[in-house]
């Protein structure tokens, strides 16, 4: 249950959409016009006006990027985001619990009582005299909702590869590691390097818990300890998990409802058809549906294909990761060793690098990493004028199949083409590209070091620690609740990149 009584939100959320109609008025629009602007219909302007209908995080940045009002709107979201997601403290947990932050886009926390956001790296600050009792602070994104997950931190010693933590008599029965819910277990250390610690999801530590006898201490692997790496993939994970549990029953119904365009060749699908959804239902929904549709038209490509593709975030790439049916699509779309391998396009601005902080800017690599491991070789220009381009797939000169749900004004375009000039069109871009790969390289390993350079990550420590994670799995911190997700690409991910690292050595 909501700290916070129903009328406090729909008072706020009234306000806010008073504030988005002085705002729209003040920059000249009408509702009719600014509704294409942002991806949705009038109807939906107005009901968000009037405080009558629940939106997504990415409408209000949208919002204030056309009506150039700096951030309020957005601010005004997460303030309601916050008044949500409160809830009492159901329990004192048997250790303290502590706040620490995970990595986001600069931006500040969404209420004067949260934790302010702080670079990872110096997480052990969020240690201090005082008990704060939030837990884990996953901040919102683009499209991700936010959320807090509940942590308990127990004091722990080092013992060889692993952390022993003391807990409680009878831990394992506490409503953190029975709850249905997210939780994360943190062990932590003090020495002459400092704080570190070293986290366990809830569910795992209940299970290495379970028959263990009277003063057993819960050992947690070096390998996840709560570094950029293990946070980022925990920020990622914990906002995709939120919300698509919360859509599930919508996903199962939509994807029924929506059946009908799998028989057609050319369809776009408006975000009003799935207005109760969150942001990353929609992401999925759009996801799925591309992947589905270019396999449909893959048996028309007679050369190896050249893909499109929109992400330019780790928030964004984060889906290749974690979603499941991306891991299917990728296994789909491999190329038998000895023919010529398909090649996958990023535009990736530099603006969209320096914009996001090192936790996305490792989830953007890892992605990359993933589809190189599947014999895709990856091409990355930085032109910004190419970033606007839909995504496609194309075999050069002869067929093209657009798919775009990243960026897309609804939940997906799709479309099929033989049009020469459309396709010479695609191609001219994608050869462009090639030609001015900032990652240009003739052998994978090469591309993604030459990649963690430009994103201005250490290789050879971020390799190190993939190759721990690996090691032991990612699951254990980060398992996921959803259906819809799964730790394959990420382990996945660490191994390849981990090989790679030793071949640039």
């Amino acid at each position: 249950m909501s700290a916070s009584s129903p009328p406090d939100i729909i008072r706020a959320r009234a306000a806010l959409g008073r504030r988005l109609a002085e705002a729209r008025k003040a920059a000249g629009y009408t509702q009719e016009s600014l509704a294409p602007l942002t991806h949705y219909v009038r109807s939906t302007i107005a009901n968000v006006e009037r405080g009558r209908q629940s939106i997504g995080r990415d409408f209000w940045i949208r919002c204030d990027e056309i009506l150039r009002t700096d951030g309020e709107l957005t601010r005004g979201y997460d303030v309601i985001r916050m008044l949500s997601l409160k809830s009492p403290v159901t329990a004192p947990p048997p250790s303290r619990a502590a706040d620490i932050c995970l990595p986001t886009r600069r931006q500040p926390p969404p209420s004067e009582t949260s934790l302010s956001l702080l670079d990872p790296a110096s997480a052990g600050e969020c240690f201090g005299s005082q008990t704060l009792a939030n837990g884990l602070w996953a901040p919102a994104g683009r499209f991700f909702p936010g959320l807090a997950i509940p942590a308990h931190v127990h004091n722990a010693t080092s013992d060889g590869d692993q952390v022993l933590a003391t807990v409680p008599a009878g831990y394992h029965d506490a409503p953190l590691l029975r709850g249905p819910h997210r939780g994360l277990v943190i062990g932590r250390t003090e020495a002459d390097q400092g704080v570190r610690l070293f986290g366990l999801d809830a569910r795992h530590a209940r299970r290495r818990l379970a028959h263990a006898g009277p003063g057993a201490r819960l050992p947690i692997p070096h390998a996840y300890q709560l570094d950029e790496l293990v946070l980022a993939l925990l920020w990622a994970m914990s906002n995709l998990d939120e919300a698509l549990l919360a859509d599930d029953a919508l996903i199962e119904r939509a994807t029924s409802e929506l059946g009908v365009y799998e028989r057609m060749s050319r369809s776009a699908v408006s975000r009003d058809l799935a207005a109760d959804m969150t942001d990353v239902g929609m992401m999925w929904l759009g996801s799925a549906f591309c992947a589905r549709h270019i396999r449909r038209h893959a048996d028309a490509f007679i050369d190896s294909p050249v893909y499109w593709t929109r992400e330019q975030r780790g928030e964004e790439a984060s889906t290749w990761l974690l979603f499941t049916h991306k891991q299917k699509y990728l296994q789909a779309t491999e190329v038998d060793p000895g023919h010529p391998g398909p090649v996958r396009v990023f535009c990736i601005p530099r603006t969209a690098v320096d914009d996001s902080p090192r936790g996305e800017r490792i989830l953007l690599l890892l992605a990359v990493a993933l589809i190189e491991s599947h014999g895709i070789e990856v091409v990355i220009t930085d032109e910004p004028e190419y970033a606007g381009t839909q995504g496609f797939v194309t075999d050069r000169d002869r067929h093209a199949v657009i798919a775009t749900w990243v960026g897309a004004q609804g939940i997906w375009y799709v479309d099929v083409t033989d049009d020469r000039r459309t396709i010479r069109g695609y191609d001219d871009d994608a050869q462009h590209a090639a030609g001015r790969s900032i990652i240009a390289a003739a052998a994978s390993p090469q591309r993604l070091r030459a990649l963690a350079d430009h994103l201005e990550l250490d290789w050879k420590t971020l390799a190190q620690r993939c190759r721990d994670l690996a090691d032991r799995g990612c699951a254990a911190v980060v398992q996921p609740r959803s259906r819809h997700l799964s730790t394959d690409g990420v382990d996945r991910a660490c191994r390849y990149l981990a090989t790679a690292a030793v071949a640039t050595d």
